[in-house]
């Protein structure tokens, strides 16, 4: 029997292991491969620049998605955020006509038996190929998330993410002013309430980290598909790892 194929489709390279998100993305992978014996592939935007010698050996195959360039953004958040009110800023951020096509051709060349997106931004992929079970890895309810920001000191705040940086310096004043971050926050957060109950209809399971966030998804769509994966930690590797510093340390 052969193994079962797998497609990743993330915002940024689940390696180097070197943040928190990438950390996870990179477990997932390892686990997949090494425990449950599927043959991994991953299509991406690359974060870095990527190199295969720095592929893991879990990992079958890295197809990279051309980065999406600043004018495309610009007007897709005109035309499917402000105007349409179809996708929220996460979605605009890393979706357009020309990824779509090349991911498309990746997935119907590679036949996966299972695709998994990775967060909000990525889950509109999932709509291209049907022959797969789909997997929404959300993580979490930004919706939620972003709600609690409404409550704290909008100075903190920033809700264009990475994007604020590759806009002219002449704009961050203005995109930073307390009432227009307040707007753009409220309206992210009515296209993302109402974009997350929509993944549900392409996908045929959601995950969240907490419990009870899935709960809280199952009674949004009705049904019960939502699961959580919670967070774990390598107890093997810290303890080895503990011990190699106590023994140090007491040797000094």
């Amino acid at each position: 029997m052969e193994n079962k194929k797998i497609v990743f489709i993330t915002s940024r390279l689940p390696f180097p292991s070197d943040s928190g998100r990438k950390n996870v993305m990179y477990n997932y992978c390892k686990i997949l491969h090494e425990k449950y014996n599927m043959n991994v592939s991953v299509i991406s935007f690359a974060d870095i620049e990527y190199k295969p010698c720095d592929k893991p050996d879990f990992i079958e195959e890295v197809y990279i998605i051309k980065k999406i360039n600043k004018m495309t953004k610009i007007k897709n958040i005109i035309k499917y955020c402000f105007f349409s009110n179809r996708f929220p800023l996460q979605v605009c951020l890393y979706y357009d006509e020309k990824s779509k096509k090349y991911v498309k051709s990746l997935l119907e060349k590679e036949k996966p038996d299972i695709v998994i997106s990775d967060m909000v931004r990525m889950a509109e992929y999932l709509k291209l190929y049907d022959k797969a079970y789909k997997i929404s890895n959300l993580d979490d309810l930004i919706s939620i998330r972003y709600k609690r920001q409404l409550d704290v000191n909008m100075d903190l705040v920033n809700p264009y993410g990475n994007f604020l940086v590759s806009l002219p310096e002449k704009f961050h004043k203005l995109l930073l002013n307390k009432y227009i971050k307040k707007y753009v926050l409220k309206k992210e957060i009515k296209l993302l309430e109402k974009y997350e109950v929509e993944i549900n209809s392409f996908s045929d399971k959601t995950v969240f980290v907490a419990q009870g966030e899935a709960d809280i998804y199952n009674k949004k769509v009705n049904e019960n598909k939502a699961i959580s994966i919670p967070l774990g930690v390598d107890i093997d590797y810290f303890s080895e790892y503990n011990s190699k510093i106590d023994k140090e340390e007491n040797e000094e």
